[in-house]
């Protein structure tokens, strides 16, 4: 989690919760800068961002998430050195396949004429 506040974790709350307890904690912020406690300002407003960009994450994923997943699909990766792994049985796999294609046979050019079995 981008915030670690002791006892407060935003994605509990429900959406309707998170926006009631931003205004709350507003009105104690503009009470808290009347009163010049810059202490208690200053975890009140990272109390809001984190139920800022936890309002922000959820818009994007009921927008943007859905969409995303179905045209991309979902990829999780449990082995951080998957990927390496991966390009190098890509690799194996083109030398493997460059070795078994047949090369063009190009006919020899001369200046005699050739006989083929096929004209006959």
């Amino acid at each position: 989690m981008f915030f670690s506040i002791p006892g407060f974790d935003p994605k509990s709350l429900t959406n309707d919760q998170l926006f009631e307890k931003q205004v709350e904690l507003e009105k104690k912020k503009v009470m808290s800068n009347r009163f010049g406690k810059a202490e208690m300002m200053a975890q009140l407003q990272m109390m809001i961002d984190a139920i800022d960009t936890e309002r922000k994450e959820r818009m994007f994923q009921d927008i943007f998430g859905k969409a995303m997943i179905e045209t991309q699909g979902l990829v999780v990766e449990t082995d951080p050195d998957i990927r390496k792994e991966i390009a190098a049985s890509k690799e194996e796999e083109e030398k493997k396949t460059e070795k078994s294609k047949n090369p063009i046979r190009r006919p020899i050019r001369s200046s005699k004429p050739v006989k083929s079995e096929i004209y006959k």
